[in-house]
């Protein structure tokens, strides 16, 4: 069974309605299908729902919902990120949510993970000197604190960080001390009770050449017993199950034979 939780249309930094999400969904005949816009944050954005836009996304998304029950099941959700030492408001009435850190805050400044190169880079040298091992480090402490403060159903691409590694500048992956660092963040998932989405997202917009996480953390998933789903952080309806094949091959080599979906109202492990 195909599914995604993790979609982005024109109510926040995506392209295409609802609707089209939908229509493209039936098309795939995906099993299931969530809507997550990114969530109203405290400071002026251009990637978010507005926060005067957030009733009108989710009637509309519930609407749909019902008008589309005999053909797919839809869930109605958002994508709520996580800033330490920010409130950021959970609304009520949402099937599910996923949690995300996309910045992280250091000296009373954010620094995007995913945002251009530059920005991280003059983040990196003006807050950390320069010294990637200490970024690094700062953000999986914040995917840590979020995961113990919300424990959420779903994480978002744990190692986002990597978008900007070009030519691992900033860090090794093969190093012991980032390993250490992902195991880490790994038991805390663990011990939460959190499914880790597998993102394709990364790949369809060609910033990466694997999901989020690397394989080599999906592996060490796989023998925490740590449930999956496979998502592709669509931000255009065509997007919608790029790179699912090759990414279903790889989880099954890893292991994987199941991943935990959103069906019927419950979370349930089903066969890829």
């Amino acid at each position: 069974m195909r599914v995604s939780y993790h979609t982005h249309s024109h109510y926040d930094d995506g392209a295409g309605f609802l609707k089209d999400y939908v229509q493209r969904a039936i098309e795939l005949n995906f099993g299931a299908l969530g809507f997550s816009a990114h969530a109203p944050v405290p400071f002026e954005t251009d990637w978010t729902l507005k926060q005067e836009d957030l009733s009108a996304y989710l009637k509309e998304a519930y609407d749909l919902k019902e008008e589309y029950a005999k053909k797919i099941q839809l869930y109605v959700g958002l994508e709520i990120d996580y800033i330490s030492g920010m409130d950021v408001e959970i609304p009520e009435g949402l099937d599910y949510y996923i949690s995300s850190v996309h910045h992280v805050r250091t000296k009373d400044r954010l620094i995007p993970v995913d945002g251009p190169f530059e920005m991280v880079s003059e983040g990196l040298k003006d807050c950390y000197n320069g010294d990637g091992k200490a970024y690094t480090k700062r953000y999986f402490s914040v995917l840590k604190e979020m995961i113990n403060v919300r424990k959420p159903q779903l994480v978002g691409h744990l190692d986002l960080i990597k978008k900007n590694n070009r030519d691992q500048m900033i860090y090794k992956e093969e190093d012991t001390w980032y390993k250490e660092e992902v195991e880490k963040v790994l038991e805390t998932v663990k011990k939460a009770g959190s499914i880790v989405e597998i993102n394709t997202g990364g790949m369809s917009r060609k910033y990466v050449d694997t999901a989020y996480p690397s394989p080599w953390i999906i592996k060490i998933m796989k023998q925490m017993d740590i449930p999956v789903v496979l998502n592709s952080d669509a931000h255009n309806p065509m997007w919608l199950d790029t790179e699912y094949e090759q990414t279903e091959l790889l989880l099954k080599k890893l292991g994987y034979q199941t991943q935990r979906v959103l069906i019927d109202g419950i979370w349930q492990d089903v066969a890829f």
